[in-house]
């Protein structure tokens, strides 16, 4: 668990780090790619140009979380994706 940390640039590529806890932290530009953050929260925690790349975000909490711009595009398609996958014909 990280708790008002500045994390700002840090790495955790290819990290195995289910359920941990962001919380009041700063993680601009930290990179995210091909981690595995399962069930983890982001709470109260800026992510201002954080790279999230084949990163597994199942059942991840960003409720609180602020500055996640390319997280938005990137959940977009996830959805997208699962709905296309869903659908019945």
């Amino acid at each position: 668990s990280f708790d008002h940390c500045t994390l700002n640039h840090s790495s955790f590529y290819k990290a195995k780090i289910k359920k941990t806890n962001f919380i009041h932290c700063q993680l601009i530009e930290v990179d995210f790619t091909e981690a595995d953050l399962t069930g983890s929260i982001f709470d109260f925690s800026d992510l201002g140009s954080a790279r999230f790349e084949n990163t597994n975000l199942e059942k991840t909490d960003f409720s609180s979380a602020r500055n996640y711009a390319g997280l938005t595009n990137y959940l977009e398609i996830v959805l997208e994706s699962v709905k296309q996958h869903t659908t019945r014909y």
